[in-house]
């Protein structure tokens, strides 16, 4: 049975309180992650951050999950060093594959790491999720018992009103989101179509706020019209990762509507009972509070 009260998780999440978090991200499986990494870090007033993790994936950018992850590793690495950071951040490798099923968890560095910090924690840790589930999902599996002291914030899948399911973070790791959405933790989820999808930033702006202005934001600039390079100059463009940083660290730019967790089927389809345990879908992203937000923290490395 599920032990939260999903008012007072949304009270909290738009409360000025110092949240305590952990960031798990495929870091080099494109570039909305680093500019994910560096909101994280910098979002020092707000975020309490405790570590973060490298996820795995699979894609033209690696050979395997596990040179995916390692990959991002060392991006994760890179990033927090161009924020000048003064706090002594753990970074974790994460799992090599994986999950083979819904039972059996992939073990990891991360996963002991969500494990140790949720259970000594006198709070619930939100544990950012940008990538697939796997450590989040084995952490959960290795240890049940974390799920009271942790809100999972993910973004995965898409808003019902988009008949759309998957998406590339559930895409990597099925078995993963049922694990997710069947422990019943308490969940906070981003859909990326129909919800995040609908906060793009345009080149103008981007060369406005990006480039000289210090080595931070010079690096997430380049790689930004690296990876766009044959984004027509007039399409807007998805930063994605940074809403899920936006829903924990700035209070007032994510609307929510509380909903039962979601039964992700063999088939892939999303099927809602109301009588499921209940979680925190985003409506709506502030795109305007959250990229002036973004600008200002990465404007303030020197």
């Amino acid at each position: 049975m599920y032990n939260y009260n999903i008012e007072e998780i949304l009270f909290d999440l738009k409360s000025d309180r110092k949240k305590k978090v952990i960031l798990d991200t495929d870091a080099y499986n494109e570039i909305d992650d680093q500019f994910a990494i560096a909101y994280t870090v910098l979002s020092e007033k707000t975020l309490d951050v405790l570590g973060i993790t490298a996820a795995p994936f699979l894609n033209y950018r690696c050979t395997s999950p596990e040179d995916g992850m390692l990959k991002s590793y060392e991006e994760i690495k890179k990033v927090i060093a161009l924020t000048n950071s003064q706090k002594e951040i753990p970074v974790k490798r994460g799992a090599r594959n994986f999950l083979v099923d819904e039972k059996t968890y992939s073990d990891s560095e991360a996963v002991d790491f969500i494990i140790e910090k949720a259970l000594e924690s006198d709070e619930r840790i939100y544990v950012m999720g940008i990538g697939a589930l796997t450590n989040i999902a084995s952490a959960l599996l290795k240890n049940p018992a974390i799920k009271d002291k942790v809100v999972i914030v993910w973004i995965g899948t898409h808003a019902p009103k988009t008949n759309l399911v998957e998406d590339f973070n559930m895409q990597q790791d099925f078995a993963a989101s049922r694990v997710l959405f069947d422990s019943e933790a308490p969940v906070v989820l981003l859909p990326a179509q129909g919800c995040v999808s609908e906060v793009p930033i345009f080149r103008d702006e981007l060369a406005r706020e990006m480039p000289n202005k210090n080595k931070l934001c010079d690096y997430l600039y380049e790689i930004l019209l690296e990876y766009h390079a044959d984004t027509p100059e007039e399409s807007g463009i998805i930063i994605w990762d940074v809403a899920c940083i936006a829903a924990v660290a700035l209070n007032d730019a994510v609307t929510f509507e509380m909903g039962p967790s979601p039964i992700v089927t063999k088939d892939i389809k999303m099927v809602y009972d109301p009588k499921r345990h209940p979680i925190l879908t985003a409506v709506e992203v502030d795109g305007k509070k959250m990229f002036k937000d973004l600008f200002e923290k990465l404007h303030s490395v020197k």
